[in-house]
């Protein structure tokens, strides 16, 4: 067994500057008031349909790993103060961060916690980190077990034992991370399209008992694939189910490098009261087994996409150095005025934003080109100048256009709608005869007639007038 100083790549980090908002305020329950969400992200709706909702979907057990929720105030509460910023890109939008490039450092080793996988029988199969090591028929040791990760170095002889959230030497952003990857590094975190179950999202707190809405899976709608996340009674497509529907969903936990900060992309369909504070949908992060957080809630939206899945993007700040789960939830706060779809989540994506190859940076949005520039650098997300996602991207400032977005290849369109009229200006007839005006920017030309042949043009049917 050789002792070896493991160097590895430089790195490029990239810091994702967006606009910063407020982390959404405390939720409340128990029965009791309600405290509104407030929140400031730009994120773009468009409009609703109706479909049905596929069949019923069981409530998973909670796995042991997720601390239980804080009942009196499960959603809400205000971020430690060490969790920092959160900030949200609107769909499309795409920095070009400056490179940083760390220092080489040589590494110690323990020799324990290294071993050669080259092997000729399973004694030599022996390392710190791993249990039910076997020499294979290929000469090459595998291990059953291994707590945190056992990665190969540079020629791929060695292998060498990782912790959970230890960041690769030489980079500032790929880590050890064994629910994704117990044999490499990564920036990844969790990526579920839900084509398969809930997947990583698995572990559901159901918080309104008797109640027919949850998370699970459904067919009814996606934005890629067949399948999505759905919130509501899949039965019925909607959440009135005659009591408060309220229910959040996690990843699995996981050790957030100090220093590192994290990428959350997702697709979003939501239809539900347009009233703020009210039906609620609610990203959420626990920090060190703490109550949960709400770091962007659907008040941003008005409680609607308006008929079609859009990409939302939110960078959060100051998680590093601790163990961290991201969520989502749902809340109608109370069991009037729920006769509404409800919420389906699809393709989510949670990353430091450093990538190893280009799948790596999927942000789930169909108008921007993904890019990985190279090994442990930073996502590179360029914008499709005439791509949009949803009507709203096609607003041209015109009133006088129907402005409507044809799909992510075709991008938008802008009719003319006939009769109307910005000013006094695009009401002229060319009649002489006639008095036109614009009622207002955006309105229908109104005509008058102003001149006379004879008498009887003039007549007003008042009897005191000549």
């Amino acid at each position: 067994m050789n002792r070896i100083a493991a160097v590895q790549a430089l790195c490029a980090r990239v810091c994702v500057l967006t606009l910063a908002i407020a982390l959404a305020g405390c939720e409340v329950t128990d029965g009791g008031a309600v405290e509104p969400d407030d929140g400031s992200a730009d994120v773009v709706a468009t409009d609703v349909a109706q479909l049905d909702v596929a069949e019923d979907v069981s409530t998973p057990d909670v796995a042991t790993d997720v601390s239980d929720p804080d009942v009196a105030d499960p959603d809400g509460g205000d971020p430690p103060t060490d969790a920092g910023d959160v900030t949200v890109d609107v769909p499309g939008d795409v920095t070009t961060p400056d490179a940083t490039i760390t220092d080489d450092v040589e590494e110690p080793i323990n020799p324990a916690d290294m071993v050669n996988l080259n092997c000729e029988t399973d004694e030599s199969c022996v390392v710190n980190c791993g249990a039910g090591g076997v020499c294979g028929e290929d000469g090459r040791c595998t291990f059953a077990i291994i707590d945190g990760c056992l990665i190969e170095d540079e020629t791929g002889d060695t292998a060498i034992c990782r912790g959970a959230g230890q960041l690769e030497p030489g980079t500032t952003c790929m880590f050890c991370n064994p629910s994704w990857d117990a044999q490499g590094w990564t920036g990844n975190i969790a990526s579920e399209a839900f084509e398969e179950g809930t997947g990583s999202f698995g572990q559901v707190i159901q918080l309104s008992p008797g109640s027919d809405a949850t998370w699970g899976l459904s067919e009814t709608r996606s934005a890629t694939g067949e399948s999505s996340l759905y919130f509501g009674d899949p039965e019925h497509a909607t959440y009135d189910v005659g009591v408060q529907a309220h229910a959040q969903i996690f990843a699995p936990v996981v050790v957030v490098p100090e220093g590192v900060n994290l990428t959350v992309n997702f697709s979003l369909w939501l239809d539900t009261e347009e009233l703020p504070g009210y039906d609620i949908f609610k990203v959420l992060v626990k920090q060190d087994g703490e109550s949960a957080f709400a770091v962007w809630t659907s008040d941003e939206l008005d409680g609607s996409t308006h008929g079609v899945f859009i990409p939302v993007a939110l960078a959060l700040e100051n998680l590093g150095g601790s163990s961290v789960q991201i969520g989502f939830s749902f809340d109608s706060l109370d069991d009037l005025d729920n006769d509404y779809e409800g919420v389906y989540v699809d393709d989510v994506r949670i990353t430091t934003d450093c990538c190893a190859v280009e799948t790596d940076c999927d942000d789930a949005n169909p108008c921007t080109v993904d890019a990985c520039p190279g090994y442990a650098s930073s996502c590179t997300h360029e914008i499709l100048e005439t791509c949009c996602s949803s009507d709203t991207d096609c607003d041209d400032g015109d009133p006088c256009t129907l402005d409507v977005c044809e799909g992510a290849d075709t991008g938008c369109s802008h009719e003319a709608i006939e009769g109307c009229c910005l000013g006094d200006a695009d009401c002229d007839d060319g009649d002489p005869c006639t008095a036109n005006a614009c009622p207002q920017a955006g309105g229908e030309c109104t005509s008058e007639p102003s001149c006379c042949a004879s008498n009887a043009d003039c007549d007003d049917s008042d009897s005191c007038t000549t």
